[in-house]
């Protein structure tokens, strides 16, 4: 799930898993960025935070996903982690702050995808739909919900996403992702 330990050994490691998914076309996912790192709170009962600043995020979390990146990584899976240094309110999932910094920072340009926005603490932050948007409108390309539980589920969100207006381009692709099945529109 998370590497942890000697900022260069996590990087050897991405580096060597990435590879060698690729050179068995498997397709890699880096996550959860920006990282697990300095928490505090509740873990599964609350949404984290980490404290650090910048220049501990940048010589240490940011490195093994910028490896992985090297590597070849196309897809980033967000964090539900609120990153102090970067906003302070909102988690990385729903932060245009946190998209932004890995965007431009760290020179992504691959698919960039929610957590599972049905995860324990998000729902202080709105009910599925307005998650979703709210990742949407920050910058992720693809959400991530659980529609077992029917006031996140899949409908739901689609339904909101449908009603957005001014965040997405005429013709954008819209996928969700779901505990049960791929539900997409196209806008």
């Amino acid at each position: 799930r998370t590497a942890q330990g000697d900022t260069d050994d996590v990087c050897r490691y991405v580096d060597t898993v990435v590879t060698a998914m690729l050179d068995r076309r498997m397709i890699p996912v880096l996550k959860y960025f920006p990282g697990y790192g300095d928490l505090q709170g509740k873990e599964h009962t609350d949404v984290l935070t980490d404290s650090r600043t910048m220049e501990e995020l940048r010589e240490t979390t940011f490195l093994p996903f910028a490896r992985g990146m090297e590597a070849g990584a196309q897809i980033v899976m967000m964090g539900n982690v609120i990153v102090t240094a970067v906003d302070e309110k909102l988690p990385a999932g729903l932060s245009s702050a946190v998209y932004k910094l890995l965007r431009n920072e760290l020179d992504f340009d691959g698919i960039i995808v929610s957590s599972d926005l049905n995860a324990l603490g998000m729902g202080r932050y709105g009910n599925g739909g307005e998650l979703a948007v709210m990742a949407v409108r920050a910058g992720c390309d693809l959400v991530l919900t659980d529609d077992m539980m029917p006031e996140v589920g899949g409908t739901d969100v689609m339904r909101h996403l449908r009603n957005m207006t001014g965040c997405i381009n005429h013709g954008t692709p819209i996928v969700v992702l779901t505990a049960n099945a791929i539900v997409g529109a196209r806008e």
